[in-house]
């Protein structure tokens, strides 16, 4: 089951910088005009927990995440980030990659908003990361006419007050 709750041109080689007097953690990402991969060949990283991979470009914006993890980008994944779901469970980096947002900014979040048009609920998201008829994201809005009702269900209906929006890989 899935989990609910990304580069460069020109030929060049990143180097992940190290604190002086730091150890080299060994890991180079090549940057190509069709694509990244890591020294050993990779260009995505398999994440059991989101039930897809991670495009070594995505990791490969934040080197100080594989910097923590001495190279190891399955590692990297499960860092904590600092941030925490609406339960109050800890988020890790690969949730940053399954919402859109930046796992090193404890502020940017997957955000939910509504407004109301004449009596009707709308409820929209941001970040949103299906543009221009790309489907990257499902995202699903669940409903509770109250805050004591035991689940929250979806499809929504005209009775709901409260709202939630979770969000899955394809």
């Amino acid at each position: 089951m899935k989990r609910v709750l990304l580069i460069c041109m020109a030929a060049t080689t990143w180097t992940i910088l190290r604190p002086a007097g730091g150890m080299d953690v060994g890991l180079r990402l090549a940057m190509w005009d069709d694509g990244v991969e890591m020294s050993n060949g990779q260009t995505a990283i398999e994440s059991p927990e989101l039930g897809s991979s991670v495009p070594v470009a995505w990791l490969g914006k934040y080197p100080e995440l594989l910097f923590v993890a001495n190279g190891d980008a399955s590692t990297a994944l499960r860092l904590m980030t600092g941030k925490l779901d609406s339960s109050g469970r800890a988020l890790h980096v690969w949730h940053d990659y399954l919402t859109g947002t930046d796992p090193l900014d404890v502020d940017d979040t997957l955000k939910a908003f509504i407004e109301v048009h004449d009596d009707m609920p709308n409820v929209t998201w941001a970040p949103n990361l299906n543009t221009n008829g790309v489907v990257r994201r499902v995202y699903t809005i669940w409903g509770k006419t109250n805050l004591v009702d035991g689940a929250w269900v979806t499809p929504t209906n005209s009775a709901h007050r409260f709202f939630k929006v979770t969000v899955e890989m394809p």
